[in-house]
């Protein structure tokens, strides 16, 4: 049977483990759609200083058409909105997780320390370091998600081509 520590350090490594996972997936989708939207950004601008500049006079309608296709895949598929919602979970990921290895860190040198003289002590200030930084990580990456939920929602009510009564009503967590 396991210890109230052992079960702690285990909760608390697969949470650690779970933040980081989820940073690098958020951190991926970042990079994919950073180049996304310097890729249609640049089909947009560089296609419209040729247009500007009447380079190729014989493909400008094609040119345009491109152009306009560009912006309407941006904005259909709210990437630059997403890219913006990715970088900002993908700080607050990074800022969570260096938070909590400084707060392990510095935390855990006094309990160490403590460890020889007064055993006791020492195991019950592991464990309560061990929840808190459970309940820390926990708590932030619940967040960090929900922020990532409703970012995706806004990016679908605003796709709408109804008015503001064809909106969902809210929809309480853990409804039937």
């Amino acid at each position: 049977m396991e210890t109230l520590t052992e079960y702690l350090q285990q909760q608390f490594g697969s949470a650690y483990e779970e933040a980081d996972r989820a940073r690098r997936a958020v951190t991926r989708e970042a990079w994919r759609r950073r180049f996304v939207a310097y890729a249609l950004k640049g089909i947009a601008v560089l296609g419209g200083l040729v247009l500007a500049v009447g380079l190729v006079p014989p493909l400008s309608q094609w040119l345009g058409f491109g152009i306009a296709a560009a912006v309407a895949v941006d904005g259909l598929v709210s990437n630059h909105m997403r890219l913006i919602t990715t970088v900002k979970a993908t700080q607050a990921y990074g800022r969570l997780l260096r938070s909590v290895t400084r707060s392990h860190q510095r935390d855990l040198s006094p309990i160490l320390n403590l460890k020889a003289s007064d055993p006791g002590t020492a195991q019950r200030q592991l464990d309560d370091l061990n929840a808190r930084l459970l309940k820390e990580l926990h708590m932030s990456s619940e967040r960090i998600e929900t922020a990532l939920d409703e970012a995706d929602l806004k990016a679908l009510l605003r796709l709408s081509v109804e008015g503001d009564e064809a909106k969902p009503s809210p929809i309480a967590p853990n409804a039937p």
